[in-house]
């Protein structure tokens, strides 16, 4: 996957991908969603990459959300990272062993999720159309809930059915692809200058 970042003055293209999802508690314990594996950033035009391992939990040690990475240019080591995703990030010159405080989130301000009740959104709105799943999730009717997913399954894959015999080419509402043939958010931009303004706003 890439993003464009564009400050007016620059612009890169960031090359990224992501870690996985590990959900533990199932059967046993408190239900918890854990982000586990390796992810990386890098921009081909300046030669940056970062390397994050998000660490999964151990049997019997280790803590949940641990992270470590680096920020290199080509085999350069610049910077260490370590310290909880979720809590305190910490970064670390390996030259000259001058440690500082990279993300703090106690220190970010909290945002409230605001969505529209679900009989008002669009029947193939997300939130919608996989609640036949949360709800049984949520109550740990988990034989339930894997039928409602089935269904889910068989509709979408009748759907591709329809459109296959019909040559009928799927058009995304939200997606569209530029001219290499990557696929981006059409609001993308729009996020961006938000992000922005919401942190100008903070200073």
């Amino acid at each position: 996957m890439y993003l464009i970042v564009a400050d007016g003055k620059y612009e890169e293209v960031i090359d990224f991908t992501l870690p996985g999802a590990l959900v533990r508690g199932i059967l046993i314990g408190t239900l918890v969603l854990e982000i586990v594996g390796k992810a990386t950033l890098s921009c081909a035009s300046s030669g940056y990459q970062a390397e994050l391992d998000f660490k999964g939990k151990k049997m019997f040690r280790g803590k949940l959300n641990d992270l470590e990475g680096k920020i290199k240019q080509g085999k350069n080591v610049l910077y260490e990272i370590e310290g909880g995703w979720d809590t305190v990030t910490h970064i670390t010159n390996p030259k000259t062993k001058a440690t500082g405080v990279l993300f703090d989130t106690s220190q970010q301000p909290i945002v409230p999720i605001t969505v529209a009740p679900l009989e008002e959104q669009q029947p193939n709105e997300s939130r919608r159309y996989w609640y036949p799943v949360v709800k049984h999730m949520l109550k740990r009717e988990e034989d339930l809930a894997l039928e409602e997913k089935k269904k889910i399954e068989a509709v979408k894959r009748e759907e591709e059915h329809y459109r296959q015999e019909n040559k009928i080419s799927w058009t995304p509402a939200l997606f569209q692809p530029d001219s290499t043939g990557f696929w981006y958010y059409n609001k993308w931009n729009e996020i961006v200058a938000q992000m922005r303004a919401a942190r100008a706003s903070m200073h």
